[in-house]
């Protein structure tokens, strides 16, 4: 079967586009096959993704799978998708530049709604672009944290009641995982980052009332970070944060932010 469908690949011209990935150490030791479905408008079938069997237990052919996945939906990110988002208390110095969005925070910016300090604040940088429910976002965030409290990553967005902020955050000297869940007032979580805090991936899923949030150094091992209940709701707003309640100055570089609907893997799938 197969073999037929390799020969009636490379035999002749396709009718539409057809596309294939390697994964290559020597020679192809996994692939994926998918094409469009014909006479429809963005509808596409995944007919294979094959590993060889000595490099079976690897994670070869999740990592495929999630290239098929960006490639399918365009909703991958570079700078025209970065186009399509608004600010949310816009920054004095910000650029969209060819390798993504950098932003120097303005002084005193942050979200927070009441819990312990007793205020509400409001104002921290948020560029997010609406998306349908629900869907998986991920984003690269690259920042050197300086002082306490400085902070970047990602947010889902309500309204002003209701969001959750996640990524890194100083305290205490040290740069650690944080997400901030409010649904009229915020919590606060935190834990320990294993790596390079200066330069990490987070990923949000959101899925009929359930909220996912993992992170990760590679973009292959995604360990969970937080999974909590989060409102249903047609549409939401998603994009980079980042905030510096007791300062000006921290540089920021977002990029390869992706979009995608829901990946549907298990809770200990951390693919």
């Amino acid at each position: 079967m197969l073999g037929d469908m390799l020969a009636r690949c490379f035999e002749q011209e396709p009718a539409s586009p057809q596309f294939w990935l390697t994964d290559d150490e020597g020679e192809p030791v996994s692939v994926a096959y998918y094409a469009p479905e014909r006479m429809t408008e963005e509808t596409w079938n995944l007919y294979l993704i094959a590993v060889h069997p000595q490099h079976r237990g690897r994670r070869r052919g999740s990592a495929l799978s999630h290239q098929v996945e960006a490639a399918l939906y365009p909703v991958k990110i570079g700078t025209p998708m970065f186009e399509q988002c608004r600010w949310l208390n816009e920054p004095d110095r910000w650029a969209l530049l060819p390798d993504g969005l950098a932003v120097t925070t303005n002084r005193a910016t942050d979200f927070w709604r009441e819990t312990h300090y007793g205020f509400t604040r409001d104002n921290g940088h948020f560029f997010g672009r609406e998306v349908p429910g629900g869907f998986t976002a991920s984003l690269r965030v690259k920042a050197q944290y300086e002082s306490l409290y400085d902070q970047a990553g990602i947010m889902v967005r309500l309204d002003d009641e209701t969001w959750i902020k996640a990524g890194v955050e100083l305290s205490d000297g040290e740069a650690l995982l944080s997400s901030v869940l409010t649904v009229g007032r915020s919590d606060w979580a935190t834990g320990p980052f294993h790596g390079d805090a200066s330069d990490f991936l987070i990923r949000v899923t959101v899925d009929r009332g359930v909220l996912r949030l993992q992170a990760s150094t590679d973009g292959l091992r995604w360990p969970l970070v937080r999974l909590c209940p989060f409102p249903k709701a047609e549409r939401y707003l998603v994009g980079p944060m980042c905030c510096t309640p007791e300062r000006a100055g921290l540089e920021v570089l977002f990029s390869d932010l992706a979009i995608t609907p829901p990946t549907g893997r298990a809770l200990h799938d951390l693919s």
